[in-house]
């Protein structure tokens, strides 16, 4: 019985061994990143993994004639593979080393390591080496197991949750025919006094076309963060979700945590989290108010380009810059987390294979999908409907020009590196085109379209989440990324009881005042 179980042991393990590590990369990003991904991500990588390693190790086997050598080789092969992203980026920054040079010299010296592998003969040796390799990654494996269930469980726990406020809904229907409401939201879009300070650009000849058009333009109108998730879940449930923050503050905590560790802003702000905060989107306040008042809802979202578990759950009508992945035009487009995991592995060289501006590619396509769609829709005439636009322009990847035309991307660190980046006057003249290229874009749905599809004069509030950002440009005032463009259109013109410094969340305060009979109070803004 004891022969049986050693037996059993000693041919499980390298099988175990080669399938952990054959996961174990995959996992470990997914762990680092599961409030912003959803579990069937994983599939596709786990297949394309365990065939890969399969058909590695029944070679080795074939060749070899031993499972514990053909383990040991396959298992060191995967090392190569799934950390060739790692070992190239660091080796770069010391000796001037093509792909071309790397890739053949890490085969040779794995070559070379598989031949002193096949050198041991002694069963005992090849089953400790085995075990060496098996233990640790299955410790990993269940770290990550840990990380990812709980997330896991948050998810589903959070899932269909319903915010709400005092008061909201509690008033009956107070007006029959209800107005359109657009909320066209233009990721970094700089204000009016942004552009004109950082920049040098006077864009005033597009807030005189608004106001031309009766828009109130606010003109000092700031966002209690810098971040998207924050401001956006903040403006969907007319709340914010924390206190007065200093912006001085907010911005070490986003890019300098250790300045502020232990502090009790600290403290405070890091209990919330990337789920809650997707959750407050994804069940707001706002669209389950309007739904209730029989409005259909339009949902045209950019932020699926990099959080995957946006799926806000009242739309009627929903487009995600993801979906671009459906027309056969872009059927070749992957999401950021196949993308990383290409970056990560032996695959990286091969962009000609694997396109590898991916996330250019989406965000070009999705703009321009979400731009076609407000310039041409069409009237609808049997209940109010809601269009929420979120568009990820002049959000980096820097890739229009002015005109929207496709233009090479400025190098990827060059954009994300992080930290506040050095001045670089090609990332910021990159963000101008970008800038210019949407308000045209705005000017057009408004002056061609908006106003003039719908059955009742719209409501139109036009914003950005937040301001261009240090980590995207270069910027001598970093509290420029907490102002924000704000422009409301109301049917009558009447904007008493809007100001000229008035915050997202108390904009969207009075619209339910004004038109569906609430009694909302201004909340305060810093």
């Amino acid at each position: 019985m004891k022969c049986n179980k050693e037996d059993v042991l000693t041919k499980s393990v390298p099988f175990l061994s080669v399938i952990f590590f054959a996961l174990f990369p995959i996992l470990a990003l997914y762990a680092h990143n599961a409030g912003q991904l959803v579990l069937s991500q994983l599939l596709m990588p786990v297949v394309f993994s365990l065939t890969l390693s399969a058909i590695i190790f029944f070679l080795w086997f074939a060749i070899l004639k031993n499972i514990l050598q053909a383990s040991i080789v396959t298992v060191l092969f995967l090392v190569v593979f799934w950390n060739y992203g790692l070992l190239y980026s660091g080796i770069v920054r010391t000796l001037n080393l093509k792909h071309w040079h790397l890739i053949p010299l890490l085969f040779f010296i794995y070559l070379h390591i598989a031949y002193f592998v096949t050198k041991i003969n002694r069963q005992k040796t090849l089953f400790d080496l085995n075990a060496i390799l098996f233990f640790p990654v299955t410790l990993l494996i269940v770290f990550n197991l840990i990380t990812i269930f709980p997330a896991e469980y948050k998810k589903l726990r959070t899932e269909g949750s319903i915010y709400s406020i005092n008061g909201l809904g509690s008033k009956s229907t107070a007006i029959k025919n209800y107005p359109d409401i657009y909320i066209i939201i233009c990721d970094e879009y700089a204000s009016l006094k942004t552009i004109r300070e950082e920049w040098g650009y006077d864009n005033s000849a597009f807030a005189n076309f608004l106001k031309d058009k009766g828009f109130f333009v606010a003109e000092n109108s700031k966002a209690r963060f810098n971040q998207t998730t924050w401001n956006i879940s903040c403006l969907l449930n007319l709340n914010y979700i924390t206190g007065p923050v200093d912006q001085e503050t907010f911005l070490n905590f986003i890019y300098d945590p250790e300045s502020i560790g232990g502090s009790e802003a600290y403290s405070r702000l890091i209990k919330i989290d990337d789920n809650e905060r997707f959750q407050k989107i994804n069940s707001n306040i706002l669209m389950n108010y309007l739904k209730s008042h029989g409005y259909q809802i339009v949902i045209l979202e950019g932020l699926s380009q990099y959080y995957t578990p946006f799926h806000i759950q009242n739309a009627d009508i929903s487009f995600s810059y993801q979906d671009v992945n459906k027309s056969d035009k872009y059927n070749f487009l992957m999401d950021a987390f196949y993308m990383e995991l290409i970056r990560k592995s032996i695959l990286l060289p091969f962009d000609i294979l694997f396109t590898l501006d991916q996330n250019y590619g989406v965000n070009y396509a999705g703009t321009k999908y979400v731009f076609n769609y407000l310039e041409t829709e069409k009237k609808h005439l049997d209940r109010p409907k809601f269009t929420y636009a979120h568009i990820l322009c002049p959000h980096v990847p820097f890739i229009f020009d002015r005109k929207g035309n496709y233009v090479s991307p400025i190098d990827a660190d060059d954009q994300h590196d992080g930290k506040f980046i050095a001045a670089k006057n090609t990332v910021n003249e990159a963000y101008l085109e970008q800038y210019i290229y949407v308000t045209n874009e705005i000017e057009k749905i408004v002056n061609h379209n908006i106003l003039k599809t719908s059955a009742v004069n719209p409501i139109i509030i036009l914003q950005c989440d937040h301001g261009p950002r240090p980590i995207s440009v270069y910027l001598k005032d970093k509290t420029n990324s907490f102002r924000i463009f704000n422009a409301v259109y109301f049917p009558d013109r009447d904007y008493h009881n809007i100001y000229d410094s008035i915050a997202p969340v108390n904009t969207l305060r009075v619209v339910l005042n004004k038109y569906f009979g609430e009694s909302y109070k201004m909340l305060e803004e810093k």
